[in-house]
């Protein structure tokens, strides 16, 4: 039997033991050169572009390495290829979820400045003041309740939190109570669900009625102490309405792990915004990294390194979209 041809932009991907039944042919791919592709015949990759469909007559696969498809250029995907995508990534992006809403709570980007530059005025010997609130009698709202939502949901409620959700298609309150939420509705009364949350979690996928599905009326619902924490994409939350709710104290914080401006291929370094969030003291800040562990990676590889082995045996292949 033939080696199947796989290539990819990601060092991540290595040809390791164990990982499938079978051995590929691994090719390492540079983004300026789509002419490589000539006889590969699956891209493990979340790009596909116009330019990389001249090259790809051969190709049987567009192995996403996520969930998100947004760089795949579905118009010129060849006639016969199949686009999927791999998840593996909610249990990580809720835990990141959980390290966001603590450290929004407790204060703790200040009090690690504090400690830094050597101010003590959170100490007990200098005030009983209290620097946080606890999560344990808080409110969460998910906006979006697949994968992530109700892994964030079962962790939360967990931790003693009140959870309830808004999504595009509600599941059962049957589904919703599994996954530790109270309540479960449709994003068609979306401020009213946002005015008692003390976190808005936003996870829904982007589409065309997700687009600045947060913007000014939705941050003007939600309480003044309530924090706002995005691990969807960053065009799902108004840019400018949501600088605009920091800087007028409308809402309490933000942490955001996805950006209105992200690179769309290795090595480019785009700015993330056209406002300065970094200039707030209760914003939280990340590289779209809240997947990014060992386990997730694991996981992933052997997801994607299935889908070869079912190419090699004529099978059906997984997370097909």
């Amino acid at each position: 039997m033939s080696l199947l041809k796989v290539g990819t932009h990601y060092a991540m991907l290595l040809d390791e033991p164990g990982f499938g039944k079978f051995p590929i042919d691994l090719v390492h791919l540079r983004v300026d050169k789509p002419e490589d592709l000539n006889g590969i015949e699956v891209l493990w990759s979340q790009i596909f572009t116009a330019e990389m469909a001249y090259y790809s007559k051969n190709l049987k696969l567009i192995q996403s390495t996520g969930a998100g498809l947004e760089l795949v250029q579905f118009d010129h995907v060849p006639s016969g290829c199949q686009v999927a995508i791999v998840h593996e990534h909610q249990w990580a992006i809720a835990e990141w979820v959980i390290m966001a809403m603590v450290s929004l709570n407790r204060g703790v980007l200040k009090l690690d400045r504090d400690v830094r530059e050597g101010r003590w005025e959170h100490h007990p010997i200098n005030s009983f003041s209290p620097s946080g609130t606890e999560l344990n009698s808080q409110t969460l709202g998910i906006v979006g309740f697949g994968h992530i939502g109700r892994q964030v949901s079962k962790y939360a409620s967990a931790l003693g939190m009140t959870v309830k959700a808004a999504t595009r298609n509600p599941p059962s309150q049957a589904v919703a109570s599994a996954y530790g939420a109270q309540s479960v509705q449709s994003l068609s009364c979306l401020t009213q669900f946002l005015s008692d949350c003390d976190h808005v979690l936003v996870t829904v996928a982007l589409v065309n009625e997700t687009e600045s599905l947060i913007g000014h009326e939705e941050l003007n619902a939600m309480p003044d102490n309530a924090c706002l924490i995005n691990v969807a994409r960053g065009p799902v939350v108004d840019e400018k309405a949501l600088y605009q709710a920091l800087h007028g104290g409308h809402i309490a914080g933000a942490a955001l792990d996805v950006w209105w401006q992200e690179p769309n291929k290795p090595g480019e370094l785009p700015i993330s915004s056209k406002y300065d969030f970094g200039a707030f003291s209760n914003v939280l800040m990340s590289p779209h990294a809240s997947a990014m562990t060992k386990e997730v990676m694991q996981r992933r590889l052997q997801a994607a390194y299935a889908n070869f082995d079912r190419i090699k045996l004529g099978e059906p292949v997984e997370g097909v979209v």
